[in-house]
């Protein structure tokens, strides 16, 4: 009898923990927070971790449905966002949006220690844009600021694995003081009127040839530099890299063309540039999630808020 009670209260117990089997190898701990969005927190996490990954540790993050932070403590990773290759390091804070493609590993190195926390999208999207961090993917923390983010990334694990009274809004809190660290650190201009010449020169171009293939190499020739140089500036000022930026703007013209208009799907891939309408549907569904004809689909029926409760990171 006393047997039976005691399994029943391990059962309870590992049926009542936060704690989660992550797929991924290198994560040490994983911990729910919450399974199903709560429209009262303007900042709802649902998931939250710590990793120690090795030489094969890897993992592919294929178009989720919400905003991920992750914040490196030491060694090295390499994480191809949308086409565009990153190199993290200690201090690198790493924003991956709603429907970003990902592929990332651990660096030559072989070692690679972060800790990340994952967020539903309904909320902190509108908070994302207003911190003018939508088109931000990498940033590097100086010593003070990596200070507070480490120290806050700490408080946010705390309070998932002890689940507290309050937990969700007091982490909600915690991952908008991790933004907020974030927007601090960018300052990103309000208006590309602040970019340097170069950098302004390359985007009005493309954006004038939106309708063509649009290729690295011809923005840096719009902008009068060398391709390596024009690459380091573009991502510097803009914070993500020219391929990817060009790729944002042709998939943010698609979806306004596809939700605004009755163009076919062949009409709308020629008009962002991509003369083959397959080359086209793969793009758009690796950038968004889902192909076009569905995209518009679920736009017509009033956006795909269900979709957005899958797991997570």
């Amino acid at each position: 009898m006393k047997q039976r009670q005691t399994a029943t209260h391990a059962a309870r117990t590992a049926a009542s923990s936060p704690r989660l089997r992550s797929p991924v190898a290198g994560d040490i701990e994983q911990y729910l927070i919450g399974a199903i969005p709560d429209a009262r927190l303007p900042v709802d996490a649902g998931h939250a971790g710590y990793s120690e990954w090795g030489p094969k540790d890897a993992y592919e993050r294929n178009c989720r449905a919400s905003f991920s932070l992750e914040l490196t403590l030491s060694g090295e990773g390499v994480m191809d966002i949308n086409g565009g290759r990153h190199v993290v390091a200690a201090g690198d804070l790493v924003i991956m949006h709603p429907w970003d493609y990902c592929a990332y590993r651990a660096g030559p190195g072989g070692f690679w220690r972060k800790v990340y926390v994952s967020c539903h999208p309904s909320g902190i999207e509108q908070i994302v844009r207003y911190l003018r961090l939508d088109g931000v993917s990498r940033l590097h923390l100086p010593p003070a600021r990596l200070r507070e983010a480490r120290r806050v990334f700490g408080q946010i694990l705390r309070c998932a694995r002890t689940r507290p009274r309050g937990h969700r809004e007091a982490i909600s809190a915690l991952v908008y003081r991790v933004l907020v660290i974030a927007a601090r650190e960018t300052a990103r201009p309000a208006d590309t009127h602040s970019y340097p010449g170069q950098v302004r020169r390359a985007m009005a171009w493309a954006e004038a040839h939106r309708h063509e293939p649009v290729r690295v190499t011809a923005l840096a020739r719009a902008a009068g530099c060398s391709l390596p140089y024009f690459s380091r500036l573009f991502s510097s000022a803009v914070g993500i890299t020219a391929h990817e930026w060009v790729l944002r703007m042709k998939m943010e013209a698609a979806r306004m063309l596809l939700t605004t208009t009755a163009m076919r799907i062949h009409e709308v891939a020629a008009a962002t540039g991509f003369d083959d309408q397959m080359h086209f549907s793969r793009v758009f569904r690796r950038s968004t999630g889902v192909p076009p004809r569905a995209f518009r689909a679920r736009r017509r029926k009033g956006g795909s808020a269900a979709h957005g409760q899958q797991h997570m990171r």
